[in-house]
């Protein structure tokens, strides 16, 4: 919280930045204490209750080629009532409990296709590779799931996931979404 000149002497090693590095003077806390030997747990994502937080890293790029069309900032949480939005030609349906959307295309105002994004299964993969700790250092790519079919394509990709942990099982309970979509008409 105060710079690192105190713990310095037990590092070879410098804990300053490079002067031409603008920011803050030191290293990112992460780095140091993986250079310690221990986990680093950024104090905002420490969450009680069983909340888990998983993050993008803001500094990865996502792979966006090959999509017509984007809808942006979409944020779900578990007690809303409304449990679909949509955009130009996209509707997405969420189910009741978060662990799924259904994501619709449409084309002249009529559904062209509609795939299912298992957003369970992504929750359990990251908490697999991740555990339990909250991190906002998930590489984007690992923050997206790709569904295509035959005519449709959709990604989502989720900047924020939270998890909660219920009745000894972690669920989804809210995140923020970007779609990139696109229909290939037969």
């Amino acid at each position: 919280m105060h710079g690192f000149g105190a713990i310095q002497p037990w590092f070879t090693e410098s804990l300053s930045r490079d002067t031409l590095h603008s920011g803050a003077p030191y290293k990112d806390p992460a780095l140091v204490a993986k250079m310690m030997g221990v986990t680093y747990v950024r104090p905002m994502l420490a969450a009680p209750g069983g909340l888990v937080i998983l993050s993008a890293d803001q500094n990865g790029a996502l792979e966006i080629g090959g999509y017509e069309r984007m809808l942006r900032g979409q944020h779900v949480f578990s007690s809303e009532a409304n449990r679909e939005f949509s955009g130009p030609g996209i509707t997405v349906r969420l189910r009741q409990d978060l662990s799924a959307m259904t994501v619709a295309i449409s084309i002249d105002a009529k559904i062209a296709d509609s795939l299912v994004i298992d957003l369970q299964s992504l929750a359990d993969r990251l908490l697999a590779e991740y555990g339990n700790a909250s991190t906002d250092k998930i590489p984007p790519e690992k923050m997206a799931i790709v569904a295509a079919n035959q005519s449709a394509m959709v990604k989502v990709f989720f900047p924020i996931l939270r998890i909660q942990r219920r009745h000894e099982k972690f669920v989804v309970g809210s995140f923020d979404a970007v779609f990139a979509y696109r229909y290939r008409e037969q």
